[in-house]
Order: structure tokens, then C-alpha cells, then sequence
């Protein structure tokens, strides 16, 4: 991979969608602890969330991957 050259605002923007995905990945751990917990964990509703929290991991890998040049 090469370097993506970008603005100042870019990465801003950059740093700011890396900072979302990480509190909804933390989100997203956080409701799954709370429906593991539950006497009758939601089984289907701990598979969806699974599933997002993987792809909000995926992108954050793709976002921490791509080397950045002001």
C-alpha cells in the first residue's frame, strides 16, 4: 500500500471516524455483556450484535491500515 496524502480537515476526519468506531465497538461489547448476563440471553439479538461488532472491528482495521500523510 502507498500513502494517501490528505488535508489537515481530512485527517481530522479520519481521526474523528476512528474515534466513532471504537465507541461503538465499545458499545456494542457493552450490550452484549448485558444480554449475556440476563437469565435468558436473546440468542439471536447476541448473534446481530456479533455481527456488527466484527464489522465495525473490520472497518477500524482498514482504518488504522491506511498510512496518512499531511
Amino acid at each position: 500500500r502507498g500513502l494517501f496524502v490528505c488535508s489537515q480537515k481530512c485527517l481530522l476526519e479520519h481521526k474523528a471516524r476512528l474515534h466513532s468506531l471504537k465507541q461503538r465497538h465499545a458499545q456494542l461489547e457493552a450490550q452484549l455483556h448485558a444480554e449475556s448476563t440476563r437469565p435468558y440471553p436473546n440468542t439471536a439479538m447476541m448473534q446481530k450484535l456479533k455481527k456488527e461488532k466484527l464489522t465495525v472491528r473490520d472497518q477500524m482495521a482498514a482504518l488504522s491500515s491506511t498510512p496518512l500523510v499531511a
